[in-house]
């Protein structure tokens, strides 16, 4: 799911890339902030992000499915979607 490798075929799949990457970047650090704060003391990073996918119910099976099978600017949406939503609780 490399959205910098994607074809923009489109005028408008430019303005939906630079979307799509802001939402990354931005799901990325709000992800990574919750892991840290949701770590306990000498837990490892491993087990705390395990915990931490349990906590948001995030099925990380599902979203490998989803990135493997991202062709399209909207395959990889939904695939942003999926983790927004789980991300954003």
């Amino acid at each position: 799911m490399a959205l910098e490798k994607k074809e923009l075929t489109h005028p408008n799949d430019v303005i939906i890339k630079n979307q799509l990457d802001t939402i990354v970047r931005s799901i990325t650090s709000k992800a990574t902030k919750d892991l840290l704060d949701f770590k306990r003391k000498d837990e490892t990073i491993s087990v705390a992000l395990e915990n931490y996918f349990k906590e948001i119910d995030f099925d990380l099976e599902y979203f490998n499915t989803l990135e493997q099978k991202s062709e399209t600017l909207s395959d990889i949406s939904i695939a942003v979607n999926y983790l927004t939503v789980k991300i954003s609780k």
